[in-house]
C-alpha cells in the first residue's frame, strides 16, 4: 500500500524550509472544521465516483508466533484515541463538508480461517477484498481492522484505511506507535508516547490561515511561468483505448539495478553535486520521452508536506505532488540532464508549500474523470533510513512479515517507485491494468534498465542515442518480419 501514498520526493527527508523556529499554537478550530486542501479534492473526487475504491489502502501483515490477541486490541485502540484523523468522517453543511471527530473506539474483527480448506488462500482473498472495498467518506468509519486466524499461532492482521486520512508518512508513524504500544500492554505497562502538540484538523486551520491570497499568488505565478506551454498530457501508447471510468485496478513489474551499475549511477550523481533521486529520476524522463515522441512532458513527484515540526508525528494526508517539467529537444548528454533536473528539482522544493489541488484548479480548468490532472505518471525514491520498510510493525514475541495480496491499484497511468538498498536498486512499475499487458510494462522495464545500464557506462552519451531496445525485442520483431514476408 506504500506506493500508493509515498512518503516523499526521496524518502521522509526534512527541506526545512518554511519551518518555524519552534512550536506555534494552532489556530482555534471551527466549529465545523475545513478539510485541508488536498483532502477536499479527496472529497471532490469521491463524489464524482462515489463506491470507488481508488483511495482504499490495505496494509496487511502476517503475525507468527503467540500473539496476545486483547493487547494487540488495546493498541490499536491507544493508536487510534492518539489521532484524531483516524476518527474522522466527513459530512456536509448545505452541499460544504466539514471534519467530525467521534469518540468512538475501533473494532478489530476476529475471523477464525484454520478450518478453511486453505485458509492462507482465502486470507489473500479477503486481503483483495478489501483493497476494492470503498469507504462512505459522511458516514465512517475511515479504519477497519481485521485479525484473521490461520492456525494456532498464525495469523493475518488487516487494516484498511482510506487516503483522506493516511498518506505513506502515516504508514511509518501508525507502525511505529503500534509497535510500542502492543510491546508496552504485552510486559504490563501502560503505553508512554509524547503527546502530540496539534491534531490534523488544527493544521487544516493553519493551512488556510497561512496559505493568504497574496502568498498563494506568489507561488502560483512561479508555476505559471515554469509550466507556460507546457503538455498537460502524457500520451503514453497503450494496449487498450481509454476508459470513460477507470477501474483502477493495476498490475506491477519489477526491476532491479544490480550494485555495480547502481554504484555507478551514484558516481554520476556525486559528478553532478546531484542525489541518486535526480539521476533516477533524468532516466525515467528519457525514457518517458522516448516512449512518448515528446520532448516536453510533466512528471509528478510525491512530497512530504510536513513542513512544521508539529506534523512530524501526525497521522493524516499531508502529501501532495510537484509537476517536474523536462525540456529535452536539445537532445542533452544524460550528465546534462542531471544538471538541468537537479536545478529544476530545487527550484520546485522552494515553491513545494503550494497544494497540488490549487495549482490544478489554477492550470487545467477542463479536466477528464478517467485522467490524472496535470501529471499522469509518477516517480518516488526511497532509501532504508527515510522510506517505509517492509518489516517497520515490530510486535513484541511475533515474527512480522508483510502479506501482500494480490491486488494493486493505482490513479496514474504509470508509476516508478525505486528503493535504495543501499547496494543494488529495486524498483516497482505500477500500470493500470485498464491501458496496457503486462508485456508491455516488461519491455518498459527492460528499456529502462539499459538506459541506466548505459548511461552509468558512459554518462557523456545523448540520451536518443542510447539503444533502449533488448535482444528477445529484437529477436521478436525479426520472428514477425519473417511471418510477413511468407504471407
Amino acid at each position: 500500500a506504500a506506493h500508493r501514498s509515498p512518503a516523499g520526493h526521496d524518502g521522509r527527508r526534512r527541506s526545512g524550509r518554511g519551518r518555524p523556529p519552534g512550536r506555534r499554537a494552532p489556530p482555534r478550530r471551527a466549529q465545523r472544521p475545513a478539510l485541508s486542501f488536498g483532502q477536499r479534492r479527496i472529497w471532490f473526487i469521491d463524489r464524482l465516483q462515489p463506491g470507488s475504491a481508488a483511495y482504499t489502502v490495505p496494509l496487511a501483515h502476517r503475525l507468527r508466533g503467540e500473539l496476545d490477541r486483547r493487547s494487540l486490541e488495546k493498541a490499536l485502540t491507544a493508536v487510534v484515541r492518539r489521532h484524531e484523523a483516524l476518527r474522522t468522517r466527513f459530512p456536509a453543511a448545505e452541499g460544504e463538508p466539514y471534519q467530525l471527530v467521534e469518540e468512538t473506539d475501533p473494532v478489530l474483527r476476529f475471523e477464525d480461517l484454520s478450518e478453511c480448506g486453505d485458509p492462507e488462500t482465502r486470507a489473500r482473498d479477503m486481503v483483495a477484498a478489501e483493497a476494492d472495498s470503498a469507504f462512505d467518506l459522511a458516514a465512517g468509519p475511515l479504519l477497519r481492522a481485521r485479525l484473521l486466524r490461520l492456525g494456532p499461532a498464525d495469523h493475518v492482521l488487516l487494516v484498511t484505511v482510506h487516503h483522506i486520512v493516511f498518506d505513506g508518512w502515516s504508514l511509518s508513524v501508525f507502525t511505529g506507535e503500534l509497535s510500542a504500544c502492543y510491546s508496552a500492554l504485552r510486559a504490563g505497562l501502560t503505553p508512554d508516547l509524547p503527546e502530540l502538540p496539534v491534531q490534523y484538523a488544527d493544521f487544516a486551520a493553519w493551512q488556510h490561515a497561512h496559505l493568504t491570497p497574496e502568498r498563494l499568488r506568489g507561488h502560483l505565478e512561479h508555476w505559471r511561468t515554469e509550466l507556460d506551454g507546457a503538455p498537460t498530457v502524457l500520451e503514453l501508447p497503450g494496449d487498450r483505448p481509454r476508459p470513460g471510468a477507470p477501474s483502477h485496478h493495476a498490475g506491477a513489474v519489477p526491476l532491479v539495478v544490480p550494485a555495480g551499475i547502481a554504484e555507478r549511477l551514484r558516481e554520476v550523481a556525486r559528478a553532478r553535486s546531484a542525489s541518486l533521486f535526480v539521476v533516477m529520476l533524468a532516466a525515467y524522463q528519457a525514457v518517458l520521452s522516448r516512449h512518448t515522441s515528446m520532448t516536453d512532458l510533466l512528471v509528478g513527484v510525491p512530497v512530504a508536506g510536513r513542513d512544521r515540526r508539529e506534523s512530524e508525528n501526525l497521522i493524516g494526508f499531508f502529501a501532495h505532488t510537484l509537476p517536474l517539467r523536462a525540456r529535452l529537444d536539445d537532445d542533452p548528454a544524460f550528465s546534462d540532464l542531471v544538471a538541468r533536473v537537479r536545478e529544476t528539482v530545487l527550484e520546485a522544493m522552494s515553491h513545494q508549500e503550494l497544494p497540488f489541488e490549487q495549482l490544478v484548479e489554477h492550470l487545467v480548468p477542463a479536466r477528464e474523470l478517467g485522467r490524472n490532472p496535470l501529471v499522469q505518471v509518477l516517480f518516488n525514491l526511497l532509501t532504508p533510513e527515510t522510506g517505509v520498510a517492509s518489516d517497520a510493525l515490530r510486535l513484541a514475541g511475533l515474527d512480522v512479515t508483510e502479506f501482500a495480496g494480490e491486488a494493486v491499484s493505482t490513479r496514474f497511468d504509470l508509476e516508478f517507485h525505486v528503493h535504495d538498498e543501499g547496494a543494488r536498486l529495486t524498483a516497482r512499475i505500477i500500470y493500470p491494468t485498464d491501458l496496457f499487458d503486462r508485456t508491455t510494462m516488461v519491455w518498459f522495464a527492460e528499456h529502462l534498465l539499459n538506459f541506466v545500464t548505459a548511461v552509468a557506462a558512459d554518462p557523456s552519451v545523448r540520451i536518443f542515442d542510447v539503444p533502449l531496445v533488448t535482444d528477445d525485442e529484437l529477436e521478436l520483431m525479426a520472428r514477425w518480419n519473417a511471418r510477413s514476408d511468407l504471407v
